[in-house]
């Protein structure tokens, strides 16, 4: 049972760590609620632990702020974890140019791990766990419907280029979430 509500509006701390391991610790994921939709903005290290932890196996989309590996590197345990629990539709993915390469070049690093999943437990394992769905945006309106809306921007973290924010705005409240 989610320890945080499904429904109504809420931001979630999931990783706050550095980029230095630190076994108490996730890097960078944050969980937005918003009207029973499930948005994970960044998937650090750790960061399905900490997903589970809050009562969650799946998100309906993943935001990506920008390509440090402290901002990515829990994505294939994210995609592991969630066609075990069944989910059985390609993972939505929103983010800046470069969020495709960032996601084929995961899944292509577990496609090994695929074929042996599919070969032992093929009827357990669903046949879109390991698909994605990438939108790359520039800054603006990227996602509208059901009363959410959600804006990116750039923000500055020179020399590190694209980097961008997200502002959520749901029944008359708003939650920014920028990377670094």
């Amino acid at each position: 049972k989610p320890v945080v509500p499904t429904t109504g509006f809420h931001a979630i701390l999931l990783g706050t760590g550095i980029p230095l391991p630190n076994p108490d610790r996730a890097t960078a994921a944050t969980l937005i609620v918003a009207g029973g939709k499930t948005f994970l903005v960044d998937t650090g290290r750790n960061s399905m632990v900490r997903l589970a932890q809050a009562g969650f196996q799946d998100v309906d989309a993943i935001l990506y702020t920008h390509f440090h590996s402290d901002h990515f590197a829990g994505l294939g345990e994210i995609l592991v974890g969630r066609g075990i629990a069944g989910a059985d539709v390609p993972m939505n993915f929103y983010g800046p140019k470069g969020t495709q390469a960032l996601v084929d070049g995961i899944l292509k690093a577990y496609e090994i791990d695929t074929y042996y999943r599919e070969l032992h437990h093929k009827e357990f394992w669903p046949d879109n766990a390991m698909r994605a769905d990438v939108h790359e945006s520039e800054s603006g309106v990227i996602y509208e419907k059901d009363g959410l809306k959600i804006t990116m921007f750039d923000v500055d973290h020179a020399p590190i280029t694209p980097a961008v924010g997200y502002r959520f705005d749901y029944e008359g409240k708003s939650v920014v979430v920028s990377g670094d």
